[in-house]
């Protein structure tokens, strides 16, 4: 099995690896969804670290502006690289 780990929004947490975005408004819901939807070889979280860090740069910068962050193990999908 081939794993990916990527450093992503900690507020993400719950919706990745429990599938529960009950405390995301519509903007946080969109903003993860499209980032899934361009990340199709993800898998399934595995994992995520314990310890938040503040980062400026980190893996959904395109959905995300700085925030505190954890590092999240996926899945890879099938032959994806």
């Amino acid at each position: 099995m081939k794993l990916v780990t990527l450093t992503l929004p900690e507020f993400w947490a719950s919706a990745l690896i429990n599938d529960d975005c009950s405390g995301f408004d519509e903007n946080d819901e969109k903003n993860l969804t499209d980032f899934l939807t361009d990340r199709p070889e993800l898998g399934a979280c595995l994992d995520c670290s314990q310890e938040s860090h503040f980062a400026k740069y980190h893996d959904a910068n395109a959905y995300v502006l700085a925030t505190s962050c954890l590092e999240f193990t996926f899945e890879v999908k099938g032959n994806a690289k």
